[in-house]
């Protein structure tokens, strides 16, 4: 009797198709407690790079905004956020970070993960199919100039 993978992986039915709903909230869940590696997912090396360029925008970007928000909260106590929700709030707000940054389209992560895809040596990826590294290239920046600085003290 051979054992064939999705017959290893109780999750693989769901996994090799589409997207299930109740298992990418299992599987937020886990990462947020740590055990993203309990529910395994078998991805591309070009899904990799997107979940990573995902990944860090989220963190780097949108969490910051959606903490900076909540911490601004200074409603009074029977209105304001109660210990649980104070001591909760990161994680929701990386839950909430993860979800925006997949569900919209943001041209910095299709730039981040083709520039990671460049240099594992695999093809550039954007959302279409082309060949984004192409068009990255293409986009040239002239240098910065130096600033003008004036040595009596007066203003150029």
């Amino acid at each position: 009797m051979t054992i064939t993978p999705a017959a290893s992986d109780p999750l693989a039915r769901w996994t090799s198709g589409a997207r299930s709903p109740l298992l990418d909230r299992q599987r937020t869940f886990a990462a947020a407690l740590g055990r993203a590696e309990s529910i395994p997912e078998r991805l591309t090396p070009e899904q990799t790079a997107r979940r990573q360029a995902e990944q860090l925008v989220a963190i780097t970007f949108v969490q910051p905004i959606l903490r900076e928000t909540r911490e601004a909260n200074a409603t009074p106590p029977p209105f304001g956020p109660s210990q649980a929700e104070r001591q909760l709030g990161p994680i929701f707000d990386a839950q909430i970070a993860d979800r925006l940054v997949r569900a919209s389209n943001f041209p910095i992560v299709d730039r981040i993960a083709s520039d990671l895809m460049r240099r594992l040596g695999g093809a550039a990826l954007s959302r279409d199919g082309t060949e984004a590294a192409r068009e990255a290239r293409s986009v040239s920046f002239p240098p910065p100039s130096p600033p003008e600085v004036s040595l009596r003290g007066e203003s150029p």
